[in-house]
């Protein structure tokens, strides 16, 4: 349980609040230009690892290979349902904001906000389920990678929506504390049976995979002028496999 709970603090919390605070102390993130883009590939390939050498195969143990293909798929259709549906509705607000460019920000970043929570939760649960593993602090470091660039949008975002400084970054780090309370639902959840266990990975696996391609490696991708997120990429597979071997 206080695996689980520290794991999450790192990955969710520690992550997002180092994004806010990057993005008060600099006002601008652009200026990173593909740095950040570099350490979300870094952390995709770590979590590419954990995904397939630890959390799948696991599930696969515990459950079965179908009952896993089917709950993964679930867990991955309910996570691009919700960004769907977050995305249209970001849309909408944009078409229908006329001229006023502090409510426009003001709404994105409470759009934004409520997107990264949905995402954040079964990152805990992920970070939950498998608190015991050795592979749990790799994903936790992972998720917290992720979560600097995510958290410096958010930041710049509510700033100019006009919450100011203070408050946020105490919004943006109350969306990286969701990962603590998805950890603590994880690890119960884990706990019940094996068979359930398998499932809850599963389900977190399959959340997982498509924030891995449709958003942190996409985004990736999208930053980037030049091909170097792919070596950084390929970099975080090859290290991860090494970190997990020697473990």
């Amino acid at each position: 349980m206080l695996n689980a709970i520290l794991w999450s603090v790192i990955g969710g919390v520690a992550g997002t609040f180092c994004g806010a605070l990057i993005a008060v102390l600099t006002g601008d993130k652009d200026k990173y230009g593909d740095f950040m883009p570099c350490v979300m590939g870094l952390a995709s390939g770590f979590i590419i690892v954990v995904l397939f050498s630890d959390m799948i195969p696991e599930a696969i143990e515990n459950s079965g290979l179908p009952a896993v293909a089917g709950v993964a798929a679930l867990g991955c259709a309910s996570v691009w349902g919700a960004s769907a549906l977050l995305s249209r509705s970001r849309k909408h607000k944009h078409a229908t904001v006329s001229g006023d460019a502090c409510a426009e920000c003001r709404r994105a970043g409470l759009i934004f906000a409520l997107a990264l929570t949905l995402h954040n939760l079964p990152e805990g649960m992920a970070m939950g389920s498998i608190a015991g593993s050795d592979n749990a602090a790799m994903l936790a470091l992972s998720v917290a990678w992720h979560n600097i660039p995510e958290g410096m949008a958010l930041t710049v975002l509510l700033c100019k929506g006009g919450f100011g400084k203070v408050k946020s970054v105490l919004l943006t780090v109350g969306v990286g504390a969701v990962t603590v309370l998805g950890a603590v639902i994880g690890y119960f959840i884990s706990e019940i049976s094996p068979m359930f266990s398998g499932v809850c990975t599963a389900l977190s696996a399959g959340a997982l995979l498509y924030i891995l391609f449709g958003d942190m490696l996409a985004d990736a991708y999208r930053e980037s002028k030049g091909k170097n997120v792919s070596i950084f990429i390929v970099f975080g597979v090859l290290l991860g496999f090494l970190i997990a071997g020697v473990h």
